[in-house]
């Protein structure tokens, strides 16, 4: 029986530490600035932060992002990526394997949907899978998961 739990035990701390590391993978690019959306104001040390009703923002520069290697996603709702206007579609195809749909035009503004299979969460729109959102403005690119819930 102990060798059963000890076997149980592992197995999730394994897959805990996969969704961990997956989830990492999306802060391993060459983003210009990024803002970890959660509800955990003590989430993150010696960030700027913005104070939204019961959700903390930290906003993290791209100087800045060795603090965010051991960061606890149990306590994330969201992430969001900003990118120099001169990057294109392609670059995130290729950097993150996204499947995209969508394409709408909003206010002047690309907006795409997609879905990343290296990120676990995921909401459902149109009857798919979403965990990415993609927005080019005129300034920049901004990459949400699960969704862009900072604004665009």
């Amino acid at each position: 029986m102990k060798r059963l739990i000890a076997f149980i035990f592992i197995i999730l701390f394994s897959f805990m530490l996969l969704i961990i590391k997956d989830n990492n993978e999306i802060f391993d690019c060459n983003c210009e600035k990024m803002v970890i959306v959660s509800n955990n104001e003590n989430l993150l040390e010696d960030c700027q932060k913005i104070f939204n009703s019961d959700d903390v923002y930290f906003i993290v520069e791209k100087e800045e992002k060795e603090k965010i290697d051991n960061l606890d996603f149990s306590y994330v709702k969201g992430v969001v990526l900003y990118f120099n206007k001169n990057v294109n579609l392609n670059y995130f195809n290729k950097r993150f394997n996204y499947t995209l749909f969508g394409g709408k035009s909003i206010e002047d503004r690309q907006v795409y949907y997609g879905y990343d299979k290296n990120y676990c969460d995921y909401r459902i729109i149109e009857n798919k899978r979403v965990n990415v959102q993609l927005v080019k403005t005129e300034n920049e690119w901004i990459v949400g998961y699960p969704l862009i819930i900072t604004g665009f």
